[in-house]
């Protein structure tokens, strides 16, 4: 079927949709099932959030909504994801807003680092100013979707093929990073050079890149620590990466029934609201022991004074950069992010903060 026959099957079969509550038994007249695209693999901590909610919006409908996952960009590759949920190819997926900044420039600010270690603020923080955002909402409009939840990146890291010991010897090092990373490591004297996971294997091992900036997760997933063993906590500095959204295409939201949608929102607030606790806690303790059991070490970096003045610097650098570009809509775009902070801040409690680094570094000094 083509995408245009489906999202009319789709839309038929949504409006039809009947329950009779948000209980599990509800009596439902008519099913649909919706296709789901992911850059990443079902492994993924948000993977496993994501089947999580899809699997309790299915039991809650009583079989009524179902989802086909396709992840590893098998539907939709990374950086065209919030495009094909909005024309449909998907209708629904997962991305960060900052991988296609011209769709959604104002929501690129979630990509903005150096906010807090505490990851849950920050997807919690997220969550009530994409739910209170007049400008966000109608940008997510404009686009053509709808955010169902958002959940918070792993802190960065650097894995490198050479053993560093400090920030400063980051000075000239080329590394992989994109967006925010390339503009915070630009900071330190680094050379960003942008290209995809995939591609930074090889060129790491030929020399062409001394390494790359990612996550514990991803290098997991992506065997890099095989060529660049050598992974120093930036995140210590650096605190949060980015916010990552799972969306759904407008007009399929808006064919589902009331009492689906609410039963959608209820089932987010809940995976979303214990995302660290119940899938990042887990999943860094198996990409750490999968490091580990490869010779990978994750080493801590500074010196402290530098890496605080590099966190104060690159932050204004990536504000700065989002004030031109993605914050150049708004009329007010320092109250955006001063909002974002203030939400943070209520919700933040850095002494307990999760550290995917941090758990490896325990587990490889057991």
């Amino acid at each position: 079927m083509n995408h245009s026959g489906k999202m009319a099957g789709l839309a038929v079969a949504a409006v039809a949709l009947t329950l009779t509550g948000c209980s599990a038994d509800a009596n439902v007249t008519k099913t649909v099932q919706l296709s789901y695209a992911s850059f990443v693999d079902e492994r993924n901590p948000h993977s496993r959030a994501f089947q999580a909610w899809a699997d309790e919006v299915t039991a809650r409908t009583s079989g009524a909504v179902s989802f086909e996952a396709h992840y590893s960009g098998a539907l939709c590759a990374a950086g065209e994801i919030v495009s094909c949920v909005a024309n449909g190819t998907a209708d629904m997926g997962f991305s960060p807003a900052g991988y296609e900044p011209a769709l959604l420039p104002i929501s690129t600010f979630t990509s903005i680092g150096f906010v807090t270690r505490d990851l849950q603020a920050q997807a919690d923080a997220a969550t009530v100013l994409f739910e209170e955002s007049t400008d966000l909402n109608e940008e997510w409009e404009r686009a053509g979707i709808q955010p169902i939840f958002h959940t918070p990146s792993n802190p960065y890291v650097v894995a490198t093929s050479k053993e560093l010991s400090s920030l400063s010897e980051f000075s000239d090092l080329s590394l992989r990073a994109s967006g925010d990373g390339a503009i915070a490591l630009n900071e330190l004297g680094a050379n960003p050079v942008a290209m995809s996971i995939a591609e930074s294997y090889e060129s790491i091992e030929r020399g062409v890149i001394s390494g790359i900036n990612t996550s514990i997760d991803g290098l997991a997933t992506s065997r890099i620590y095989e060529v660049a063993p050598k992974i120093y906590d930036v995140g210590e500095f650096w605190g949060n990466g980015m916010i990552l959204h799972t969306m759904i295409n407008k007009s399929v939201w808006d064919g589902l029934d009331p009492e689906t949608q609410e039963i959608m929102e209820e089932t987010a607030k809940s995976v979303s609201g214990q995302f660290v606790q119940d899938f990042s806690v887990p999943g860094a303790e198996a990409d750490c022991q999968v490091l580990i059991d490869a010779g990978a070490r994750v080493y801590s970096i500074g010196p402290e004074d530098k890496g605080a003045s590099w966190a104060a610097s690159a932050q204004e650098a990536q504000i700065g950069d989002w004030m031109k570009n993605g914050g150049s809509a708004l009329q007010d775009a320092g109250s955006l992010i001063n909002e974002f902070k203030k939400l943070v801040a209520e919700r933040a409690n850095e002494t307990e903060s999760f550290s995917p680094a941090g758990t490896c570094k325990k587990l490889q000094d057991q």
